[in-house]
């Protein structure tokens, strides 16, 4: 049996986890088709061999179809193998485990320092010995695991993202089963670490990033962060007596790709946010607590 999910359930994926001030997340669900063989002999499916052979087919689906090709990134591998694994031991299949988290929650507690557009596609086959022996080959699997997406509205969407850059493939196979999970993204920033849960009121800190390739290549603007307090109604003056409400600029420094923010000492104990961007499109990179020494160590 070969599955990309039920409609509506366990389809392609999408959603923005780098969210525009304006805009907001998108979410996309696909379909998906079923395909029942026979069992027989199990083969022995190579893992590592089969990613690279999908990335190899994902790509050439990409390449005739006018979209760039994905680049590997090691991190989204990881995610992906996790969640191939966690279907096989757990026996679900599809976006969303038992407890109900999905690919947004899997993505921040497997690569928090991400910032930026993700999408998903999952398939499964079991019985892979039901394949014929050209079949199991890690290429002819994976030529037939692509053409098995291209047919499924949602997942063709997600493979053909033109504005997709980044690849993480990850299969668990058993003795019987194959699980593969790819995900897809652009990055819009790659942080050095995870933000503070909690930083201490008085103390400045720096928060470190690498830019992704829409805020590093040259706009029409110079790329700017923001602080949002958890006041919406404080006012903060800029240059030629106009003022910001409700978020403070941070200081910044570049170098090529590489960015440094300054956060400023903090007085107000609260929740902060903090965006990056330009020109009026701002990204968020996530949240933290200001708060006293206590009650940060007690966080």
């Amino acid at each position: 049996m070969i599955s990309m999910g039920s409609p509506g359930t366990n389809g392609a994926w999408i959603v923005a986890t780098a969210l525009l001030l304006a805009a907001g997340g998108a979410v996309l669900a696909g379909g998906g088709v079923t395909d029942s063989r026979p069992s027989g002999p199990p083969p022995v499916v190579d893992g590592p061999a089969l990613e690279r052979a999908l990335l190899v087919a994902v790509n050439a689906e990409r390449a005739s179809h006018g979209a760039g090709p994905l680049a590997t990134d090691a991190r989204l591998i990881e995610v992906a193998r996790a969640h191939s694994r966690d279907m096989a031991r757990r026996g679900f299949f599809g976006h969303f485990d038992p407890e109900g988290r999905g690919p947004g929650e899997r993505l921040q507690r497997g690569y928090a320092e991400w910032v930026g557009a993700y999408a998903e596609n999952v398939y499964h086959v079991e019985h892979a010995d039901a394949l014929e022996a050209a079949e199991a080959t890690p290429e002819a699997l994976a030529r037939r695991v692509v053409q098995g997406w291209m047919g499924s509205p949602g997942h063709r969407q997600n493979l053909l993202r033109v504005e997709l850059t980044a690849s993480g493939l990850g299969v668990w196979a058993a003795r019987d089963a194959v699980w593969i999970t790819h995900d897809l993204g652009r990055p819009v920033a790659i942080l050095a670490a995870p933000l503070p849960a909690c930083v201490r009121l008085g103390i400045p800190w720096s928060l470190a990033l690498r830019l992704g390739p829409d805020l590093e290549a040259p706009g029409s603007g110079a790329v700017e962060a923001l602080l949002v307090w958890p006041d919406p109604s404080a006012r903060f003056p800029l240059p030629g007596g106009r003022y910001l409400e409700g978020a403070r600029p941070v200081p910044l420094r570049r170098t090529g790709s590489r960015l440094e923010l300054t956060v400023p000492p903090l007085s107000e104990p609260g929740t902060y946010r903090v965006r990056l961007g330009r020109d009026g499109q701002l990204y968020d990179l996530g949240s933290f607590r200001a708060d006293s020494d206590r009650a940060c160590n007690g966080s």
